[in-house]
């Protein structure tokens, strides 16, 4: 019993996630989303007993419930960041999701896994600035699942190392194993003569050009 209350609060929330994003009329959900004081759903810890109102309040009262308070501010922070979508972007975005309901429950489980994993509070930009290339139809879902996983797995500051238009980055060792491993840069030159602070040079690749011309500009 409880495992299947536990299913119904995650498919839940997913929609309510999606509902939010995809809103296209009426009281623009994704502004009210970053207006809402989250601490007004906690008292002394503990989450008010309070009717839910709405489908912003539905979505962060439930945040809260299954993945905790820092997961729910991480969430309106990605909401935030998307403020910029426009409505005919988020209705066109909608429908496609509408056409393929199995597509539609893969995107929403795999966006609160996204969100939930991020070290960072600032992650939750990039996430964002990340999907909204999906969203306007940039790039494929695949390509922000890449981009997704590259947020992931790097440190904020490594991230900003990369410029768009700069083939050759010289970069320490720890950060060029980590954007490597991302996908983001690759090695281009292995100096012949090695000394002291002569380092390999890499190169940015098609993926992390991407990176940079939708999430870091």
């Amino acid at each position: 019993m409880a495992s299947v209350i536990r299913m119904e609060k995650q498919i839940s929330i997913e929609n309510s996630l999606l509902a939010v994003i995809g809103n296209s009329g009426g009281k623009d959900l994704i502004k009210e989303a970053s207006e809402i004081a989250i601490d007004h759903f906690l008292q002394e810890g503990i989450l008010k007993d309070i009717p839910v109102v709405g489908t912003v309040a539905n979505l962060f009262s439930i945040g809260i419930k299954t993945q905790g308070y820092i997961f729910t501010k991480k969430l309106q922070r990605f909401l935030f960041a998307l403020s910029d979508i426009s409505f005919q972007e988020r209705q066109a975005f909608t429908a496609r999701l509408d056409s393929d309901l199995k597509f539609r429950v893969r995107v929403g489980e795999n966006l609160i896994l996204l969100i939930n994993k991020l070290d960072d509070m600032d992650k939750s930009e990039l996430l964002a600035r990340a999907f909204s290339g999906f969203v306007n139809n940039r790039y494929d879902y695949l390509i922000f699942h890449r981009l997704a996983v590259a947020i992931d797995r790097c440190i904020i500051q490594d991230l900003h190392k990369l410029e768009r238009g700069n083939k050759r980055l010289h970069l320490e060792p720890h950060e060029a194993q980590i954007l490597s491993s991302a996908g983001l840069v690759e090695l281009e030159v292995i100096p012949q003569v090695r000394g002291e602070g002569v380092r390999n040079i890499y190169q940015i690749t098609e993926l992390g050009d991407l990176f940079c011309k939708f999430i870091l500009e």
